[in-house]
């Protein structure tokens, strides 16, 4: 029997979400390289902002959680904004219901969470997707 539950009741930490995704920090320079290998060089300024967003980012981690709305304020927003992704020929899609299938079965069976995406940018087949845990 496959069991559906609320993005929001299976998941309500970040660090829940590295352990039941098996997530963890990479810092290293090859970290997903071929990502690089046709984009262009960052510039000077584009890296300073991407390292104040990190270190913004660290700085609130520090007090244990951070909440979806001031995760969107210090991260999400300034990022998209960073990016580029606000602008064409990328569209922000806010609030979109989502289904994602667990290859990793419970007790019960397969697992399904349910929730909505808080942003998502498209633009052919580049999704960028920033998922929020709220009650649905």
């Amino acid at each position: 029997m496959v069991t559906t539950i609320a993005v929001t009741q299976a998941i309500t930490t970040l660090r829940e979400a590295h352990e039941r995704f098996n997530l963890s920090r990479a810092t290293d320079e090859p970290f997903c390289a071929e990502w690089r290998d046709t984009l262009p060089q960052l510039t000077a300024v584009e890296v300073a902002e991407l390292d104040h967003l990190r270190d913004r980012y660290l700085y609130y981690l520090e007090d244990g959680e951070i909440s979806e709305g001031t995760a969107n304020i210090i991260m999400v927003s300034p990022l998209l904004d960073t990016l580029g992704l606000c602008d064409p020929p990328y569209r922000i899609r806010g609030e979109q219901w989502m289904r994602l299938a667990l290859e990793t079965d419970t007790e019960e069976g397969p697992t399904v969470l349910e929730g909505r995406i808080d942003a998502l940018t498209l633009q052919d087949n580049l999704w960028l997707v920033v998922l929020v845990c709220q009650g649905t």
